[in-house]
């Protein structure tokens, strides 16, 4: 069963937000995750990752405008898999500073972030000061968990 409410529900409405590269996966319970990449903060120029969960009445649970999940230098291709384990959703991303890297970051339902790591941004599973990662997926292992899929070119 789809539900379709009688208006659309925004994700994010802050002044002078730009929003691209939308990832969205249903939360099993009539609802959806979605993750985007966000340059809200003009003044830095840079690129951060937000998510939100929109609930089967069309109500955004985490927030007007969704919550952080990285805002720390430029991350890009966020992508998003169900959390089965806790009912919430795992999030990868690519971070560009001194090095590049590939990030995770696992929320429960509530948006509770469980994988804390440096700075509050996650943990992180690659890391190359040369590699430009390329055409990144992540897809369910189908228990709690998920598989990242990248190439690298040099």
């Amino acid at each position: 069963m789809v539900y379709k409410p009688i208006s659309n529900t925004p994700v994010c409405t802050l002044p002078g937000s730009s929003t691209e590269d939308f990832q969205s996966i249903e939360d099993g319970m009539g609802g959806t995750y979605i993750v985007w990449v966000d340059a809200r903060y003009v003044v830095t120029l840079n690129l951060y990752i937000f998510a939100q969960h929109i609930d089967s009445n069309g109500v955004a649970l985490w927030g007007a405008n969704g919550i952080p999940i990285s805002n720390n230098y430029n991350s890009t291709r966020p992508r998003i898999v169900l959390d089965k384990s806790n009912g919430g959703c795992i999030i990868s991303w690519t971070e560009e500073h001194l090095s590049k890297s590939i990030k995770l970051q696992r929320l429960t339902s509530s948006g509770v972030k469980k994988w804390v790591g440096v700075l509050d941004q996650g943990i992180q599973v690659s890391e190359n000061t040369i590699t430009n990662y390329e055409n990144m997926s992540m897809v369910s292992n189908g228990v709690n968990g998920g598989v990242i899929c990248f190439y690298y070119t040099q």
